[in-house]
């Protein structure tokens, strides 16, 4: 890209290098200048198919998907058989969830150029979503045929295969991904995940610290420490009197590993733990001694930290050796009594809970809708339902 930019400020006015440059910062995350100079290579040449469609790549970037369909069908206008532009426009469908229409681009593709390793990964892609595995199977090793070297595909093979539940055969996937690509530690996280879900603590959970190297919020956060704090180790704890413990991921993952936090408590002196908002009040009925804090606080300002999905590997448990007890969490007294008030006295009361949150990636495998669990409200019993949501997702309103 510098070539790119040493050439535009010499004032080179060529569309190549416009639409080169305007590439190369869509890769970098720029969306909006890299738009802007392919572009510029459009005032240039604005019935280039490969201009247009990189124009497409752009707008869904940009998540503007139906300005990047109209320049897709406007490529494809002049050349109605340029895979790229077909391959790019199922993207878009994708991402606007019109799974039909992806999948008849996705198959265009793969009709007029058989050896599009993309196209057969991005129809897999949209099958396994459907929980089509079979499908999903034939197009991956059709893809792996194609590029025998492309270590994404191989991940995709065994995340296909740990959601089959073959365990033993994803972490073999997941190893053959690595090998061709060590530096990229989804591979390796994938892989940690199969070894807690089969049992292997004693690898997984040192193999699962993987994962904070593709966690962007926590690598920036340790690009603006001045000094970065060291991890926090259970042997360190007479060197570290002061430890931040960090939230990650979701609520649910906080409150089964907030367990851990008493046992740090045992260790060191000073705990400050990175609570969700939501759930702060909870956190109070947890035994020691710890202070809470909002999520994103200056690392810099602390002696140590560690991430609490870290704490299992931390103190080098194994199943058995996870905190039970009798429970570790009790709601506030006043929220008992409200809820008390809202029991029907001689029912049975069930709460139920349709929906998690519409942000994640596999939403649409952990939610339904409320028509889908509506029946077990119609069953003949004494039973009194209570929604456990805030507030109904649209299609339930």
């Amino acid at each position: 890209s510098k070539l790119y930019e040493k050439a535009i400020a010499n004032g080179i006015v060529d569309a190549d290098v416009f639409f080169d440059f305007g590439m190369s910062l869509l890769k970098k995350g720029a969306f909006e200048d890299g738009l802007d100079y392919i572009d510029e290579a459009l005032k240039i040449h604005p019935k280039r198919v490969d201009f247009l469609a990189g124009r497409g790549v752009a707008l869904r970037l940009l998540g503007r998907h139906l300005e990047a369909i109209a320049a897709l069908n406007k490529a494809l206008h002049y050349n109605s058989e340029y895979v790229p532009a077909i391959l790019n426009r199922g993207n878009v469908f994708v991402s606007m969830k019109r799974w039909e229409s992806a999948i008849a681009d996705f198959q265009s593709c793969i009709n007029f150029d058989p050896v599009c390793a993309d196209a057969h990964t991005n129809l897999a892609n949209v099958f396994k979503r459907f929980n089509l595995f079979d499908d999903a199977a034939f197009f991956y090793l059709r893809a792996m045929e194609l590029e025998p070297a492309n270590a994404c595909t191989l991940n995709n093979i065994g995340h296909l295969k740990r959601l089959e539940g073959e365990l033993a055969s994803a972490v073999v996937w997941f190893d053959r991904a690595s090998k061709l690509d060590s530096s990229n530690a989804n591979f390796a996280t994938n892989k940690a995940i199969c070894l807690l879900q089969s049992g292997d603590f004693a690898l997984g959970w040192d193999l699962f610290e993987s994962r904070l190297l593709i966690d962007n919020d926590y690598q920036q956060r340790l690009e603006i420490c001045d000094k970065k704090p060291p991890l926090w180790t259970k042997d360190a704890g007479s060197r570290h009197k002061q430890v931040l413990i960090l939230a990650e991921q979701g609520l649910g993952d906080f409150l089964q590993f907030c367990r851990y936090i008493p046992k740090v408590c045992d260790f060191v002196e000073e705990v400050i733990v990175e609570v969700p908002a939501p759930i702060a009040p909870l956190l109070g009925s947890l035994k020691g001694s710890f202070e809470i804090v909002s999520p994103g606080q200056p690392l810099e300002q602390f002696e140590s930290h560690r991430h609490i999905m870290s704490l299992p590997g931390v103190f080098g448990d194994a199943v058995s050796d996870i905190p039970r007890g009798s429970g570790y969490l009790t709601a506030e007294a006043g929220k008992v009594v409200m809820w008390q008030s809202r029991m029907r006295a001689r029912s049975v009361n069930v709460g139920l809970a349709w929906f998690g949150s519409s942000l994640h990636t596999n939403d649409h495998n952990r939610s339904m809708s409320f028509s889908q669990v509506q029946p077990l409200t119609q069953i003949d019993l004494d039973i009194c339902w209570h929604a456990l949501h805030d507030e109904a997702r649209p299609r339930d309103s």
